[in-house]
């Protein structure tokens, strides 16, 4: 029996949050950090993004999957873009082919409409390294050549380490030119 459950960082106990951490050492092991050093990022970075949402899966007391998403305004030359960053969608190995991810992405893909989420984003974006998934779900490629005026050595850097940055819906009209994604990437 799964679980699915959303809640805003600041709702996020400690059950939670050894719950997701435990997850994402699965999925994503960082060398030479300690799961208490993860732990203390992580409750810092809660601090910071205050109303940052996770969905997560639970299986009676083990979290096994999760998305987050969180406002980013992107900027474009002569407008600015309220995005709805979607990070870390994340499912334990053998949960994958339950369609939990599929669920979690859905489920923050309804944030855009305004009677879901009354903040009025204007589309997703997101960097995916299974560019295939995401497009049987309505999503599509973005062209435009990003950059992170943030970053405080080479704000001229792409910020993305996944070489698809994609977006939902599909169809949504990106200005021409290179785009600041303001802050680090997700």
């Amino acid at each position: 029996m799964h679980t699915f459950k959303n809640y805003q960082a600041s709702e996020l106990g400690e059950s939670e949050m050894t719950g997701l951490q435990d997850l994402w050492d699965t999925a994503w092991p960082i060398p030479g950090k300690t799961r208490e050093q993860l732990l203390e990022q992580f409750r810092q970075q809660l601090l910071e993004r205050e109303n940052d949402q996770y969905f997560i899966v639970w299986e009676e007391d083990r979290v096994i999957a999760n998305t987050e998403i969180f406002l980013r305004w992107v900027h474009a030359k002569d407008r600015s873009i309220k995005v709805l960053a979607l990070a870390g969608v994340c499912v334990l190995p053998h949960k994958k082919g339950l369609g939990l991810g599929k669920k979690l992405v859905q489920t923050a893909f309804t944030h855009l409409d305004s009677n879901v989420d009354p903040a009025g984003y204007e589309v997703c974006l997101f960097q995916t390294g299974v560019p295939q998934f995401y497009e049987k779900l309505g999503a599509g490629w973005v062209s435009n050549e990003f950059y992170n005026s943030q970053h405080p050595d080479n704000p001229e850097l792409s910020p993305w380490w996944e070489k698809d940055v994609m977006a939902y819906p599909n169809n949504f009209s990106w200005p021409e030119g290179r785009l600041d994604l303001n802050g680090a990437a997700y």
